[in-house]
């Protein structure tokens, strides 16, 4: 069975139950339906039309599985509803019938191949990606607690001998952090190109090529930062590199996300199971969520950025604006986390619940190790100080649970823009009605 469904004036793609229980044509109405299914919100369910297979009008049964799936496809069309369900439409049928082609030897597969479903292999195949990584930007930022990012001063060699067979054994700790970084470094770029050849092998997903791509562009890009810094001795291609390694690691976090059952089906990131018959999640945004999501990553990594100056330049008023941009950041997060928390009910099942209350526990695990960086340093006055272990652990520790918050950050943002749409452009079910019905 084909069917266009319209709602409104305002294109989208929706699942319609095809039982004639819900949906039957009215005799004399030239086959058209016009009691559209209850259940059916349009805004509520992913658009299907951009998979390479759909012909974004009219999905035609496998002829292979006579069976017709439990549910079918049908795509909204721009145009507004008459006045009465009697009244004719002001499209004539002829063109309907010249833009939405019957064919009947025109073969798509059937509709659980037609949407995206969820596949664990590169799923966790980036889990392990950024699990592998984010050890990465501890060491990186124990080169700069320390300050011997100059330790090893040539690259890619390391003292004229090939950095891969520098012997360490004997190495100052100064060498020894610095040529790990650099070692460490040179492995998540092999792991994020061995992720992204299996990808562009395996993966038919738009999203999941281009991210994974981007991601190796960006580990390729911050290790010719890093050697660019070394080779200009430059304090300012530090601060760049160390902040350009923070946007990395969201990235992969972003390659995770997209690539998870929460992203392609519904439910929480590390969901086993999403039962078949329930269709993705997509409800309205109870409280702007949709923006105040991506704000807080832009707030988060604005706020890591002026911790990398502080880092290198030692300058005390970057150090007060810092510290009061972690307030707002904190008071941003609180009221995320109590939009989410009031709306959770409707918000069940878009993974956004249980990702925001991990973000905000990061954020106030984040503000208090801040507050005891802080209570290290006093008084901040521009002169370097004594390095102790516990400033080393603390102050280290800052900048890598930093780009935890900046990942989860990332989570929810994206979640929450793929989940959720805006209330004022929800057409109302109530409009809705099925045309042009083939058999």
């Amino acid at each position: 069975m084909v069917a266009r469904l319209v709602c409104g004036a305002r294109p989208t793609t929706c699942l319609v139950d095809p039982s004639p229980s819900r949906v039957a044509p009215r005799p004399g109405d030239g086959g058209r339906l016009t009691a559209p299914p209850p259940h059916c919100d349009p805004q509520a369910l992913p658009r299907f039309s951009r998979h390479p297979h759909f012909t974004g009008r009219t999905v035609f049964q496998d002829p292979v599985n006579p069976q017709p799936p439990p549910m079918l496809m049908a795509t909204v069309l721009a145009e507004p509803r008459p006045s009465s369900p009697d009244a004719p439409s002001d499209r004539p049928e002829s063109t309907a019938s010249q833009a939405n082609p019957v064919r009947p030897d025109a073969v798509l597969p059937s509709l659980q191949s037609c949407t995206y479903r969820y596949k664990p292999i590169p799923f966790w195949l980036s889990v392990g990606a950024v699990a592998f990584t984010w050890p990465l930007l501890f060491v990186g930022g124990l080169v700069t607690t320390y300050g011997v990012g100059m330790a090893v001063p040539d690259w890619p060699t390391t003292f004229g001998d090939n950095m891969f067979l520098y012997d360490m054994t004997e190495a100052a700790w100064g060498v020894f952090i610095e040529h790990g970084h650099r070692l460490y470094g040179a492995a998540v770029g092999l792991c994020v190109l061995a992720l992204t050849i299996w990808m562009v092998a395996f993966e038919t997903r738009r999203v999941v090529l281009y991210t994974s791509l981007a991601a190796l562009v960006a580990v390729l890009l911050q290790g010719l930062l890093g050697g660019q810094r070394v080779l200009a001795n430059s304090t300012t291609l530090a601060m760049v590199h160390g902040g350009f390694g923070q946007a990395t690691f969201a990235l992969m976090v972003a390659l995770a996300t997209v690539t998870s059952r929460a992203w392609t089906e519904g439910g929480g990131l590390f969901q086993r199971h999403v039962a078949a018959a329930s269709p993705p999640v997509r409800v309205s945004d109870p409280a702007g969520l949709r923006w105040l999501a991506p704000a807080l990553v832009a707030l988060v990594y604005g706020q890591i950025l002026l911790g990398g100056w502080i880092r290198h330049f030692l300058d005390p008023p970057a150090f007060w604006i810092h510290g009061g941009g972690s307030f707002v950041v904190l008071t941003t997060t609180g009221l995320l986390l109590y939009q989410v928390e009031r709306h959770r009910h409707t918000l069940k099942g878009t993974g956004l619940v249980t990702a925001s209350r991990w973000f905000g526990a990061a954020v106030l695990g984040q503000f208090v190790l801040g507050l005891t960086v802080a209570v290290v340093l006093w008084p901040f006055d521009g002169m370097p100080h004594e390095i102790t272990i516990p400033g080393v652990w603390t102050r280290t520790g800052h900048v890598a649970l930093g780009a935890m918050v900046l990942g989860l950050a990332v989570v929810v943002s994206l979640l929450a823009r793929r989940r959720l749409v805006a209330q004022s452009k929800s057409p109302d079910p109530s409009s809705c009605r099925m045309e042009g019905a083939v058999a």
